[in-house]
């Protein structure tokens, strides 16, 4: 499916993606009124983001040993 190169770039973009949804979480918490609400709207296309990544993620990943094939 993947090369090991091109798994290794997925994992880490899915990884950042995750990363960035926690920090807006944070910063839509933020004392500033203009800028919780930025955050706060950018919320959805950051979760879209991360949850795109990881189906592919899914998608993408070799079979599991451990699945029976049927």
């Amino acid at each position: 499916m993947l090369t090991k190169l091109d798994q290794e770039r997925l994992d880490k973009a899915t990884q950042a993606a995750g990363l960035l949804q926690e920090d807006m979480r944070d910063l839509s918490r933020a004392d500033n009124p203009l800028l919780a609400d930025i955050a706060y709207t950018l919320m959805d296309d950051v979760v879209g983001l991360h949850q795109r990544l990881q189906r592919i993620s899914v998608l993408v990943r070799e079979p599991s040993e451990d699945v029976i094939e049927g």
